[in-house]
């Protein structure tokens, strides 16, 4: 993963120094987290080895995953390909999965238990919310007809009038660009 990691920098830092280059799409944000977090795990586990491969401390098993407070190592991995891309004035769209919101709620025993909210938010990294300019959900409606809603979970960085706004008729990259430019 390490190596799949060093590799989409040396082709994202490229894009982003070439002037030819406007938009830089992500497919998906989500896989890429998760490349970021394995090669960031693949480093730790690779400092508990010796040159020949063996284990430094053998009464020691090999890392199979971060611990909470190693996040704070990968965050920034992934803020940083955000402000690159700002900062080399390009056009950064992140494609990422959709998972099921949880919340958490006193149960019927009067603990608090966590079950799902029955929203959908976004897979991965968590603040894209808050490192975004702009979040945009898409999906079909029951007629199978794509619809797109810039997020209300939180202001967009576009301003509160883009906020929760419905891109319609037909939400195409071109046709966010127009909302954008109308509310700007």
């Amino acid at each position: 993963m390490k190596e799949s990691y060093i590799k989409f920098l040396n082709d994202f830092n490229n894009a982003c120094m070439d002037d030819s280059v406007k938009t830089i799409v992500i497919d998906t944000a989500s896989q890429l987290w998760e490349v970021i977090r394995m090669a960031l795990l693949q480093e730790k586990q690779e400092a508990q080895l010796k040159p020949d491969g063996t284990l430094k401390n053998p009464n020691e098993s090999l890392r199979t995953n971060l611990l909470q407070i190693e996040y704070g190592d990968a965050n920034p991995r992934m803020r940083n390909i955000l402000y690159l891309a700002r900062g080399m004035k390009k056009h950064l769209v992140m494609v990422n999965y959709s998972r099921s919101e949880y919340v958490s709620q006193i149960g019927k025993d009067g603990r608090l238990e966590t079950v799902t909210s029955g929203k959908l938010e976004l897979a991965g990294w968590g603040y894209y919310y808050s490192q975004c300019d702009i979040v945009i959900h898409t999906y079909s409606d029951n007629s199978n007809v794509p619809q797109a809603k810039i997020c209300d979970k939180h202001p967009c960085g576009l301003g509160i009038e883009a906020t929760g706004q419905e891109i319609v008729p037909n939400p195409t990259y071109d046709n966010l660009l127009a909302v954008i430019e109308a509310v700007t």
